[in-house]
């Protein structure tokens, strides 16, 4: 059987102020393009599924649009989990109802021992193979101390303690399996994945996700999991592997953050079909990227101009060492989505005291430093003496003069 893993969607994001909609939906349409394509079984979606606990309308519709292009239109079931960024209340609502669909969503602790379960039967192409899909909704330690009468103080321990009763009720399966195989012909094979919305101890985080809580408490570990034949984890953005080579963070979406700029965003392909199951990325194209551009303004500009991918979200590291004049607008007329600028060097500037004659002796310097962010080239010596002589001049005129009393903005 075949699987797409996903997660941390954030239906309905911001980006800098800027909604995100249209670009969410043409790239979750690439995802039901790979499904229909690579004819899945089912695409399993590790949480954060909206970015807000009360998502607007529009970020509902699109996710409804989703839905239904894969479970009415091409028929495959979508499998989810609830996670931080989500109300879990208002994601599983009619959940039962839903499931007769082919929509299986997570989002109650009263369900991780009830997994959703796919079969295929055998054919000349496949053996006959049954997987148990188990899901772990996002979830606090008092609120699995509340469900299960605990006293858990970290994630780690909750976490462990809900793995290790789905792996108890495995190891239960898997002797009754081995007595019906002693008794049975053609007794299909059974594999396990799990889904999580959780941040693995040792894996790597970036600037776009919320923290779930102060001083670390919130990792947990990867070993209690290591049973399962595949774990499809949420939270994290970064797509990698954590601990074991099967235990992994498809990554998200998208790049929310320009701390994601060099993240290859895609959807991990599962091929069950083996003894151990085939891990693939699929990579996702969103119409415009988002990266990091560093170097002189002057120089952006020029590059800008025949930039094929002008159009992308893009901060600027800036290497100008002189006072610039407006320089987000001047970067906008090349790169109309530049969102940030950042100065990678120091700028020099003389301190604005207010006595005639520090003000005097800033005006130069600001004029110098104008001149060469336009010019690209310093003023020569004659030319620097000709600019302090007239605002020499200038300063002296009584309609410029400065005030003899009281400091001046």
């Amino acid at each position: 059987m075949k699987f797409l893993h996903t997660a941390d969607l954030h239906i309905g994001r911001l980006f800098h102020g800027i909604s995100l909609l249209d670009e969410q939906k043409q790239v979750l349409q690439q995802i039901i393009d790979t499904a229909t394509r690579e004819k899945i079984d089912a695409l399993l979606i590790a949480g954060d599924v909206y970015d807000r606990n009360i998502p607007p309308v529009e970020a509902i519709t699109l996710l409804e649009w989703f839905v239904n292009e894969l479970t009415l239109k091409h028929r495959i079931p979508v499998i989810m989990i609830s996670g931080n960024h989500d109300s879990a209340g208002r994601l599983g609502f009619a959940n039962k109802q839903m499931a007769q669909g082919g929509l299986h969503v997570f989002s109650s602790l009263e369900q991780i021992l009830s997994p959703v379960v796919l079969s295929r039967d055998e054919s000349a192409d496949f053996a006959s193979e049954k997987v148990h899909i188990y899901g772990i909704p996002f979830c606090t330690p008092s609120e699995v101390n509340k469900a299960f009468e605990q006293a858990f103080s970290s994630y780690d321990q909750a976490h462990t303690f809900l793995v290790e009763r789905i792996t108890q009720q495995i190891t239960q399966q898997n002797t009754q399996q081995i007595t019906q195989q002693n008794t049975q012909q053609n007794t299909p094979s059974v594999k396990n994945i799990l889904l999580s919305h959780c941040f693995m101890l040792n894996a790597e985080s970036s600037d776009s996700e919320r923290t779930l809580s102060v001083g670390g408490s919130d990792r947990v570990s990867a070993q209690p999991c290591a049973a399962f034949d595949y774990v499809a984890l949420g939270h994290l953005h970064r797509p990698q592997a954590v601990g074991f080579e099967h235990i992994r963070y498809s990554g998200s979406l998208m790049k929310y953050s320009f701390s994601e700029h060099l993240h290859d965003k895609g959807v991990t392909l599962l091929d069950t079909n083996q003894q151990t199951i085939k891990i693939e990325h699929v990579a996702l194209t969103p119409a415009r990227d988002t990266r990091v551009i560093s170097g002189k303004l002057k120089d952006l500009i020029l590059q800008g101009k025949t930039d094929p991918k002008a159009d992308d979200y893009v901060l600027a590291r800036l290497t100008n060492t002189e006072s610039l004049l407006d320089p987000m607008n001047q970067l906008r007329a090349v790169y109309p989505n530049a969102l940030q600028i950042e100065r990678l060097e120091k700028v020099s500037a003389t301190p604005g005291e207010s006595s005639r004659e520090k003000l005097s002796r800033s005006s130069h310097d600001l004029f110098a430093d104008f001149y060469a962010s336009m010019t690209d080239e310093g003023l020569s010596q004659a030319e620097q003496d000709l600019v302090n002589l007239l605002l020499d001049e200038i300063s002296l005129e009584p309609e410029f003069s400065y005030a003899q009393s009281g400091d001046v903005e």
